[in-house]
C-alpha cells in the first residue's frame, strides 16, 4: 500500500468518526460536559454585563506539573500558591512570542512532504500551564454559567475551581461549557488550563514552520437565563429582499416555568433589522427560522459592502432577558454560461 492511499484511508477514518462525535446536539467531553458551539470576542459586543472577558494576564508555567487523571498523578497545581518557574503571560497570544522556550530549530505540523523547519528564537514543546482568578458577579445567581474557549494550539484541558470543566480537543471550533455547578455568583472562581503543542495540528497561521503553543484566542464566562439563546445567525435573501434568521435556542433539562409560561404567555423571540421588528413564539423543535423584509434593500459588492445588523432578543414577561446582535450582507452569485455574476 503507497504512502498516499494510508494517508487517504486514515484521514477517511477520523473524518468519518469526527462526524459520529458531532452528530448529536451537543457532544460530552472530559469531565462529563457538553461542547456546544460558541462565539467569544464578537464584532458587536454584549453591552448587558453577562460576559466576563479573561483576556489580559495569566499566571504561566512551562515546567513539568501533574494533575488528576490528565497525567496519572494526583498533585493539584491549583492548590500551590506559587507555581514553578512561574511568569506572566498575555492571553490571547502564542507562547514563543512571548519569550517561552529556547532557541532551535521550529518542528512543523506533519507530514514529513510539507516539512520546512527553520532557525527560531524560542521553541518550546510540551505542556504550559495557566491560571487566572476572576469574580463571579452577584448579579448571575439563578442564571446558567458557561466558560467559552475561543482556542487552544494544540490541546487543552480546562479546571474551573479545581473540578474538570473542559477538555477543547477540536481543530479550529469554538466552543462553551457549563460550569454553574461550579461557581458561586458574588465569589471568586479559579480558571485553570494546561495547554500542550505537541500533537500535530494545523490550527493557525505558519502551523506549517512550526506547531507552536498557546491560548491564541479570547476566554469567556458568560451567564444565560435557563432558556437562552444558543446560537443565532442570518442569511441575505437577495431575489426576495429578505433577510432569514436562524435562532437555536437551549433549554433547561427541568426548567421552572417563568412567570410569564404560568400567566399564559411563554418566552418569545423579537427580531429587528432597520426598525423592521418580527415576532414569534418558542415552538419546539428548538431551531426557529424568522422571516423579515428588507425595506431599504442594500445590497453588498466590493464597491459598497453594505452590512445589515439583525438584533435578536428573547422576551420573557415583557422583559428583554437575552440578546444577540449579527451582521450580515445580501449579495448573490450565479454562472451563466462561462460568466460569473455578482448580483
Amino acid at each position: 500500500m503507497s504512502v498516499n492511499m494510508k494517508y487517504e484511508i486514515l484521514a477517511a477514518a477520523v473524518a468519518a468518526f469526527s462526524h459520529a462525535a458531532t452528530a448529536g446536539e451537543a457532544a460530552l467531553t472530559w469531565g462529563g460536559r457538553e461542547e456546544r458551539p460558541a462565539v467569544v470576542n464578537p464584532v458587536l459586543q454584549d453591552k448587558s454585563g453577562n460576559v466576563v472577558s479573561l483576556r489580559g494576564e495569566w499566571e504561566f508555567s512551562a515546567k513539568p506539573m501533574k494533575a488528576p487523571w490528565r497525567n496519572g498523578g494526583w498533585q493539584q497545581p491549583w492548590r500551590k500558591e506559587k507555581w514553578p518557574g512561574s511568569r506572566r503571560i498575555m492571553v490571547p497570544g502564542c507562547w514563543e512570542a512571548q519569550g517561552v522556550g529556547e532557541p532551535g530549530q521550529s518542528e512543523c505540523w506533519d507530514p514529513l512532504w510539507d516539512n520546512c523547519a527553520k532557525p527560531i528564537r524560542h521553541k518550546y514543546m510540551g505542556d504550559g500551564w495557566y491560571r487566572k482568578t476572576v469574580s463571579i458577579p452577584s448579579a448571575w445567581a439563578g442564571m446558567r454559567i458557561w466558560l467559552k474557549v475561543g482556542g487552544v494550539k494544540s490541546r487543552g484541558w480546562f479546571w474551573v475551581n479545581g473540578s474538570q470543566a473542559a477538555l477543547v480537543d477540536s481543530y479550529c471550533g469554538t466552543y462553551k461549557y457549563e460550569i454553574t455547578d461550579l461557581v458561586t455568583p458574588g465569589s471568586n472562581a479559579t480558571v485553570i488550563a494546561q495547554v500542550n503543542n505537541v500533537l500535530p495540528s494545523r490550527k493557525g497561521l505558519m502551523s506549517c514552520m512550526h506547531r507552536w503553543g498557546g491560548i491564541y484566542r479570547d476566554i469567556e464566562i458568560e451567564a444565560t437565563p435557563q432558556t437562552f439563546i444558543d446560537d443565532a445567525w442570518v442569511r441575505g435573501l437577495f431575489d426576495e429582499k429578505a433577510a432569514e434568521v436562524h435562532v437555536e435556542i437551549g433549554r433547561a433539562v427541568a426548567p421552572r416555568p417563568p412567570e410569564s409560561a404560568r400567566a399564559g404567555r411563554a418566552p418569545y423571540l423579537r427580531v429587528t433589522i432597520d426598525g423592521h421588528v418580527v415576532e414569534q413564539s418558542i415552538k419546539l423543535p428548538n431551531h426557529q427560522t424568522i422571516k423579515l423584509p428588507l425595506a431599504d434593500f442594500r445590497p453588498w459588492s466590493p464597491e459598497h459592502p453594505n452590512l445589515y445588523t439583525a438584533r435578536v432578543d428573547l422576551v420573557d414577561n415583557g422583559q428583554v432577558i437575552q440578546t444577540r446582535r449579527e451582521r450580515f450582507g445580501v449579495r448573490k452569485f450565479e454562472v451563466r454560461g462561462k460568466e460569473f455574476y455578482l448580483n
